[in-house]
């Protein structure tokens, strides 16, 4: 985590509040584990993640692993992803998204 974080305490702070969340919820490490291999394989850290989980995600951790999901099955690109995270979600259409993740995943 500390890796990913960079020398932002904030987003350091922001990840070990989703590890407790999740903790607390009984869900298995997969779940934050999943997450922090997509933000790492794509190259998205520090500042990055605040900005992904704030702008593009709404502040909804829900919208974060939905995001991360769909950049592991091929629904959005990092490129996508880094444009809305730089363009306050642009390019993304986190509804359809969800819909997509979705029905995949079920």
């Amino acid at each position: 985590m500390t890796e990913l974080a960079g020398s932002n305490p904030g987003v350091l702070h922001f990840l070990c509040n989703i590890k407790k969340k999740y903790d607390d919820k009984g869900y298995s490490d997969i779940y934050f584990e999943v997450i922090l291999s997509t933000l790492k394989k794509n190259n998205i850290h520090g500042n990055k993640i605040w900005m992904l989980y704030k702008d593009v995600c709404k502040e909804k951790e829900d919208n974060l692993y939905t995001i991360m999901n769909a950049l592991l099955l091929g629904f959005v690109t990092k490129d996508q992803v880094t444009f809305a995270i730089d363009n306050r979600e642009q390019g993304i259409d986190l509804s359809a998204i969800k819909q997509a993740v979705s029905q995949t995943m079920n």
